[in-house]
């Protein structure tokens, strides 16, 4: 799955964006993708949408060198992009996945 997400990546002037849903058993698969794509990708823009339990969940990964240059913080922007999915956000600077509190129907 790691390569086939990889040959997916735009560039978008000097970001590496990938914006995607995948089909994987739990969130520790979905944390174990990200931070093999962010190992593998320089200035990686990640954003991952799953379903768990009737539940969605997001992921978003920035690498740490374009956090830093670009001011970017992951916490931040799941907060703001859980809110659709009435969630909050929990993990590290660089990966968050946001709480939901709310199954889909």
């Amino acid at each position: 799955m790691k390569s086939d997400l990889e040959a997916k990546i735009e560039q978008v002037g000097d970001i590496n964006f990938l914006s995607t849903l995948v089909d994987l058993p739990n969130a520790e698969a979905v944390k174990t993708l990200a931070y093999a794509l962010k190992g593998a990708v320089n200035n990686l823009f990640l954003v991952i949408g799953a379903e768990f339990d009737g539940k969605p969940s997001l992921t978003v990964v920035i690498s740490d060198d374009l956090a830093k240059e670009k001011g970017l913080n992951a916490s931040n922007i799941v907060r703001e992009l859980a809110k659709d999915i009435q969630g909050g956000g929990g993990g590290n600077l660089s990966l968050r996945q946001p709480e939901v509190k709310t199954q889909r129907d």
